[in-house]
């Protein structure tokens, strides 16, 4: 997400936040719509702390952001010369994070909160990350064949991963009526569901857990 704008005769650009706690923000109902395309300038005087320095940042935001809790570390750090801000409100933020090793920030639907310490990972169920790799790992140019899903499928029943609380809603309904209709060949497990009459469903649900597994995954790498 790059987006340029001018002020004056200057050209600015709002970058794609690297320290945004997505979760945290998902979690506390907030977002960062209001902080997008939010140019500040101004000017910090001789002195003035990192605490300051984001206390002025979500000032010039319109409508003005509230804080909700940022870390007592901000008042450590001066800027003997002061300081001046041209640039956008997202990106101002992020680079006061970026100062230390481990901060994150996110915005809830309270106000800003900065935070020293790990980034929340995204949660993720045992299930989704198991079969999420087991799909990442049978496909080959984007898709998966028919041999890998029945592979795919035994690996998981030898695991004894089989529940019908892991499909999909759709999925979930025929495969109930199936088995009420027919419990002499009730469909138990996911080798079964490589059926011609339930296997879309199987591979949707697989592919919700694949891309459930890679957020997770990207997640994860954040951290470090």
């Amino acid at each position: 997400m790059k987006k340029a704008l001018k002020l004056s005769d200057e050209s600015i650009v709002q970058q794609l936040p690297q320290r945004l706690d997505e979760q945290k923000m998902k979690e506390s109902g907030g977002s960062i719509a209001g902080l997008l395309d939010q140019p500040i300038s101004f000017n910090l005087p001789a002195n003035s702390n990192r605490h300051e320095l984001v206390e002025k940042i979500v000032q010039e935001c319109r409508p003005r952001l509230a804080i909700e809790s940022i870390p007592v570390e901000l008042f450590e750090s001066h800027y003997v010369r002061g300081k001046t801000v041209f640039d956008y409100a997202v990106n101002a933020i992020d680079a006061v994070a970026l100062q230390y090793d481990s901060m994150y920030w996110w915005v809830s639907c309270v106000g800003l909160n900065m935070k020293l310490g790990p980034r929340t990972v995204e949660p993720i169920s045992n299930f989704d990350k198991f079969a999420g790799k087991l799909w990442a790992d049978h496909l080959e140019n984007g898709r998966v064949s028919k041999e890998s899903l029945a592979a795919i499928a035994k690996t998981l029943d030898d695991a004894g991963e089989f529940t019908r609380n892991v499909l999909q809603k759709k999925a979930l309904a025929q495969l109930k009526s199936h088995n009420l209709k027919y419990s002499r060949k009730a469909i138990l497990t996911f080798a079964g569901l490589c059926h011609p009459l339930f296997v879309r469903g199987l591979r949707k649900r697989l592919y919700v857990a694949h891309s459930n597994y890679l957020t997770w995954l990207k997640s994860s790498r954040r951290l470090s």
